[in-house]
């Protein structure tokens, strides 16, 4: 079993999260209680998240490659509840909300274009 020697032994209660990135480091917040583990509920909740931030986990509900072209784009702030059921229309749904063009190349590739 892994460990994290960023984190020291603790329970989470209820409005407690921890985060785990790729390289295995943690990091302990504060989250509302209605948004954690919303992904079993195949919702995506985001409040003034970027717009990158966002699209990275959309990227984990679909079966190919989404591009984001513009990195200011990357930056701005997300508020919304989206379905991760259809990660393509919550994409949709995000950009259409920050006036960027998504473009579906291929079923495999998405391209996202600040318009």
């Amino acid at each position: 079993m892994p460990t994290f020697p960023s984190l020291s032994p603790r329970l989470l209660t209820a409005g407690e999260a921890v985060q785990v990135g790729w390289a295995g480091g943690a990091e302990r917040s504060d989250a509302p209680v209605d948004q954690i583990a919303a992904w079993r509920r195949s919702q995506l909740v985001a409040r003034d998240e970027p717009f990158g931030a966002v699209v990275d986990e959309l990227r984990r509900y679909y079966g190919g490659r989404i591009i984001l072209m513009d990195e200011e784009l990357a930056r701005r702030p997300v508020t919304g509840v989206y379905n991760l059921a259809d990660p393509v229309a919550a994409l949709r749904a995000i950009a259409r909300a920050q006036n960027a063009v998504v473009q579906r190349i291929t079923p495999w590739l998405i391209v996202v274009t600040a318009s």
